[in-house]
């Protein structure tokens, strides 16, 4: 028997039914593909040394483009057009794919966070911080034009729409505004994995709105002040439901995530799959399977670049520092250490990847009831409530006086470990940096396998007790990989002495290419 589909799911099946938008006929724009091959390897050994998730390597590419390219007095016409093209070099975009309108729109686009950096006041001209902030934001609206993505944004929409109407939030949360943007913020976190600059982006057409469509000329007179909307956002984002109210969505993320990929499979199929119950239990297993096989996949992917990104950035310290002090300070040079903290963090990393296991199938069993309760007009869906904003200032007090002593106990006995095996201050000091960032990263790069798991885990004694002191090491790793992101060495190097000349020599070499070619045809 048939059954009536939910009205968001219905509209998310209508956008992702309809047709792409034609380009066959416009004029495209093509770059040579051997400038396109070194740039691509160039993008390559970038991305390798300044890790971001593979979704987000494009939106990163624009920004770090747009520093070189949009310096002060630059005009956005003069900007758009290197812009596109390098993305399409490195193959972040299609070549012969795009049609020449798009460098236009891009320079529309520029030519407004122009004019709204150029309205602030002085004081806020000066500020480095919130220049780079506009730039990310300005960074995802290209990505938008270029590479658009209806699907995800309705995606979105509709997992808001579904859930709105369940959301429990603490009694003190009474601003209807304030629900909703907390909501919005966590479906980008749980189900997309949007970075800051993106939901940024999301927030900024809120607080301005007509931002698409305004006039340039217009901006000043409106007065928008990029520093107050900054601050605004920056509010909404930190709000102390933020990554509770995230967590909270997980179940609901997952089956959206996989009644994407079924309605993006068979778009002309979706809406009878989805309406007949047996043929929409069959569909989500089956696309289950694929989500589970391509995590583990992309986890094997994700820990070589990983273990990439932690040598070029954080292993050279081990010979930079650990030797010159052993020979010229300590005057007697010890290998093992240099051993352990070169071999130790790889191989925690390929443990990590080789473990971790795929969801199991009474976790497939629960998306399959959730996508029924979500996609199902009549069925009943489970409240999700989120109890209280804070704990108590005393009970915070206690646990935060508990969560110290299990730093020190946690630390003092690695570091204990670390002086039986001899290890001097240098050595001792760079096994904990690699150890915390390699629990970080192997944490993080779980996700993409762990965010489908619905079902909690069981707990015991043994589980308790390996979270209770491995929490500490993650957070500090945490807390290096975040500080520390923005004094890597090697991406100055190849940002600030390297790939400026090398786009300059890339493009003289298709002004070259060209050259011939046109030579060429004139010969023949």
């Amino acid at each position: 028997m048939a059954t009536t589909l939910t009205k968001p799911i219905a509209q998310l099946l209508e956008v992702c039914q309809s047709p792409e938008p034609e380009t066959h006929k416009e004029t495209v724009i093509h770059v040579d593909e051997l400038v396109s091959r070194a740039a691509f390897l160039y993008e390559k050994i970038r991305n390798a040394v300044d890790y971001r998730e593979d979704h987000l390597l494009r939106r990163g590419a624009i920004e770090r483009m747009l520093k070189r390219l949009l310096v002060r007095g630059a005009k956005s016409e003069a900007v758009a057009k290197p812009l596109v093209i390098e993305l399409i070099r490195a193959r972040y975009l299609n070549n012969d794919a795009l049609p020449e309108r798009i460098i236009g729109e891009v320079g529309v686009i520029l030519e407004r966070y122009i004019a709204l950096w150029n309205a602030a006041p002085a004081e806020v001209q000066t500020n480095a911080d919130l220049f780079s902030w506009m730039l990310g934001v300005a960074a995802r609206e290209v990505e938008e034009a270029v590479a658009p993505s209806p699907h995800i944004d309705k995606l979105v929409e509709s997992m808001y729409r579904s859930l709105v109407a369940h959301i429990k939030l603490p009694s003190r949360m009474t601003d209807e505004r304030e629900k909703n943007t907390q909501l919005f913020i966590a479906i980008h976190r749980a189900l997309v994995q949007s970075d800051l600059p993106t939901i940024r982006y999301k927030l900024f057409a809120v607080y301005a709105p007509g931002w698409k469509t305004i006039n340039p000329e217009q901006i000043g007179s409106l007065g928008w002040n990029i520093a107050s909307i900054a601050q605004a956002i920056e509010r909404d984002l930190s709000h102390p439901i933020g990554e509770s109210f995230a967590r909270h969505l997980k179940r609901d993320a997952a089956a959206f995530t996989v009644l994407h990929d079924i309605i993006e499979e068979r778009p002309k199929e979706a809406a009878a799959v989805l309406t007949n119950p047996l043929s929409l239990e069959d569909r989500v297993r089956r696309a289950c399977q694929l989500r589970y096989k391509r995590a583990k996949e992309k986890l094997g992917r994700s820990a070589v670049r990983s273990i990439i990104f932690i040598f070029f950035t954080k292993m050279l310290l081990a010979i930079v520092l650990e030797i010159p002090y052993e020979i010229y300070l300590v005057k007697a040079f010890n290998p093992i250490p240099l051993l352990i903290n070169v071999t130790i963090p790889p191989f925690l990393l390929f443990l990590v990847a080789a473990t971790t296991k795929v969801p199991t199938k009474k976790n497939t069993e629960a998306i399959i009831a959730t996508v029924r309760d979500l996609v199902e007009e009549g069925r009943t869906m489970t409240p999700i409530e989120i109890r209280r904003l804070s704990k108590p200032i005393f009970s915070s007090i206690m646990l935060g006086i508990a969560y110290l002593t299990l730093y020190g106990v946690t630390f003092g006995f690695i570091i204990w470990g670390l002086r039986t095996l001899h290890f001097n201050i240098i050595s001792g000091a760079l096994f904990l940096l690699f150890l915390s960032l390699v629990s970080f990263f192997a944490i993080r790069i779980r996700q993409g396998v762990r965010r489908l798991v619905v079902i909690e885990r069981k707990e015991n004694v043994f589980t308790f007790l390996f979270d209770l002191f491995t929490i500490p090491v993650i957070r500090a790793g945490r807390w290096i990989s975040i500080k520390s992101s923005n004094i890597n060495i090697f991406v100055f190097i190849l940002d600030f002495l390297i790939e400026t000349p090398f786009k300059s020599l890339l493009d003289v070499t298709e002004e070259f290419t060209t050259f011939i070619k046109e030579k060429k045809e004139e010969v023949l």
